[in-house]
């Protein structure tokens, strides 16, 4: 993940390795990500996971926004997914001794020494008894906001490592769920007097192959032409 924001974005946006970085040495308890589309939010997501299950020896629990979204990360931090072919568990230098392959399922993955992985769709079945260490939300504007709010509370300290939520979307809607968690950490940080919940954000710009991301000029310009003005601008 890049390191710097695109010159274009400097002062706006934020880089995608700080937002990996801060989520897992749990420098807040809770960070927004709002992400434009195809700008890899959802395989940050997966990534920061997999570290967190191996390296701090956790349980994190992935909340996608459908059954489809939560499949689609899990498929990051397994074998299942082209896209990361040669990365994760297919790294020619993966620890695979760690691999319990008997728990290796669709939606969950466990090591020998019990870092676990959970994938599921956001629902409130979906929280219930759940004691993560790490919480991660994935598309959470398309989810409701009470059953968001349901699920914060689940997040949980293991020894020395500390909770942590990240909830991360695209800005589909002006008025749905990321708005209101905007504005609800907006004003935390005002009552505060400092920065409590980062909102971060990073767009396409930020991505792109000659930032050290890897999406091209070319495939960049086939997305644009292919949306309306308007749902270029809001995703």
């Amino acid at each position: 993940f890049p390191d710097t924001c695109h010159p274009d974005c400097v002062g706006k946006c934020t880089p995608p390795a700080k937002v990996f970085c801060d989520a897992f040495y749990g420098r807040y308890p809770m960070i927004l990500l709002k992400a434009s589309r195809g700008t890899g939010k959802s395989l940050l997501v997966g990534a920061l996971s997999l570290t967190e299950q191996v390296n701090l020896n956790t349980e994190v629990l992935i909340l996608g926004g459908s059954q489809m979204q939560s499949r689609k990360v899990f498929e990051y931090v397994s074998h299942r997914s082209n896209r990361t072919q040669g990365m994760f568990w297919t790294s020619v230098n993966a620890p695979l001794a760690l691999q319990d392959g008997s728990k290796e399922l669709l939606e969950s993955s466990k090591l020998v020494m019990g870092g676990f992985i959970r994938c599921v769709p956001a629902s409130p079945t979906s929280v219930l008894g759940q004691r993560p260490t790490r919480l991660r939300i994935d598309e959470a504007d398309v989810c409701d906001l009470d059953l968001i709010d349901g699920a914060l509370p689940c997040a949980h300290p293991l020894g020395k490592v500390r909770e942590q939520i990240l909830i991360s979307s695209t800005h589909y809607s002006s008025d749905g769920t990321l708005s209101a968690l905007i504005k609800r950490a907006e004003e935390t940080n005002k009552q505060a007097g400092k920065t409590v919940i980062p909102i971060y954000t990073f767009c396409y710009k930020d991505v792109l192959d000659t930032n050290g991301g890897y999406l091209t000029e070319d495939q960049m310009q086939r997305m644009k032409s292919m949306v309306s003005p308007e749902v270029w601008r809001r995703q």
